[in-house]
Formats: structure tokens, C-alpha cells, sequence
């Protein structure tokens, strides 16, 4: 049974839409679907701002993506699970979501298998952030420094090669590795 969400505005029940990830079926974990994936994904017609916190249905909004929000007028998001839940979070949660320093990689470890370690590590770590974040900038991102510069420690040690086979270790690992994909840009004659 879907969840139950109101507009922050108004307090009509947003209808619900289900997951894009439903029209492959049973198949969706095959494609790699992870149940949460299939939940962040549940939608429903409205959007979220993301700045005001406020869920808001197609009566209060032009729904739609980047949709100016009614209040503060920044962009807002499309009512998936994921902003949703970031918008009903107590203001205290978001607040220290921000707050937390970024980590700096210290590139005193330039083993091959410890970088491949903290690469995954820290790519996981920054799919999570961005889905509870609502995919900012890459340079938003805490990990974003810590990224890049594992990308120069590789390219370093063995040039636009290296860091493809690095990027090609976490792909067959990670679901969504494309932030060093995108985050190397520039890196070498690396290119996004």
C-alpha cells in the first residue's frame, strides 16, 4: 500500500503514480533494482521544494520539473520518495545533513588496493548522500574532493589507464559509479 502524502499547502493527498522501476516487473532486480532504488523512485503528481520543505500538488503548482516553487520561488523537484521524505524530515535532520565537513582524502595511502577501497567506499557513500540531498552540484557533494583526488593519485601512478581500469573495478561493484566517471573530468586526458 503506497504512503499517504499531503500538500504542505493546500493538505490534499497528492495521488500516487508508482515507481518507473514497476514496468519492468520482477525483472527490476535483475536490471539491478535494489528494493530501496525501488522505493526512493515511488512518485506521486506534485513536486517538493526542496529549499522550503514544502510538498506541493498539481492545485498548488505547475507541476513539472524545475517548476518555480509558489513560496520561495527556487526549483523544485518531482515528488519522488526521495525529496518527500527529505521534505517531511524534522528541519534539525537537514540541518545537520549540511553541516557535516567534507572528507579530505589525505593521499598518504597510494596502494593500489587501499584507493580501490576508498574509492568504492567513498562513491557509495556519495550515491547515498546525493539521493538523500537531492543530487546537487558535484562540488556540493562531501566526497567530491576526496574523488578527485584519489582520480589524480591514479592518474599519477599510471595515466588515463589507470584510472579506467580503477573506474571499471568500482562499475562492476557499485550501481551507480558515475561519479568518478564525471568527477575525473579534466583529470589527464580524462573526459566525462
Amino acid at each position: 500500500m503506497p504512503k499517504k502524502i499531503k500538500c504542505s499547502k493546500c493538505g490534499r493527498e497528492l495521488e500516487y503514480l508508482g515507481s518507473p522501476m514497476s514496468m519492468f516487473g520482477p525483472s527490476a532486480s535483475v536490471l539491478g533494482a535494489s528494493d530501496s532504488m525501488m522505493n526512493a523512485l515511488e512518485q506521486w503528481r506534485g513536486n517538493v521544494c526542496m529549499d522550503c520543505r514544502l510538498i506541493l500538488c498539481p492545485d498548488c503548482i505547475t507541476v513539472g520539473f524545475s517548476a518555480p516553487c509558489p513560496n520561495c520561488g527556487q526549483p523544485t523537484m518531482p515528488a519522488q520518495w526521495v525529496y518527500v521524505e527529505q521534505a517531511l524530515a524534522p528541519a534539525s535532520a537537514a540541518k545537520e545533513e549540511t553541516a557535516k565537513p567534507r572528507p579530505i582524502y589525505h593521499g598518504a595511502k597510494r596502494n593500489y588496493s587501499q584507493l580501490m577501497h576508498d574509492l568504492k567506499e567513498l562513491v557509495t557513500e556519495a550515491n547515498k548522500w546525493g539521493m538523500r540531498n537531492g543530487y546537487p552540484l558535484f562540488e556540493k557533494y562531501p566526497q567530491y574532493d576526496a574523488i578527485c583526488e584519489i582520480g589524480q593519485i591514479l592518474y599519477d601512478m599510471g595515466g588515463d589507464k589507470q584510472m579506467e581500469k580503477a573506474y571499471m573495478e568500482v562499475y562492476k561493484q557499485i550501481t551507480y559509479p558515475g561519479m568518478s566517471r564525471y568527477w575525473w573530468d579534466g583529470i589527464g586526458g580524462w573526459w566525462a
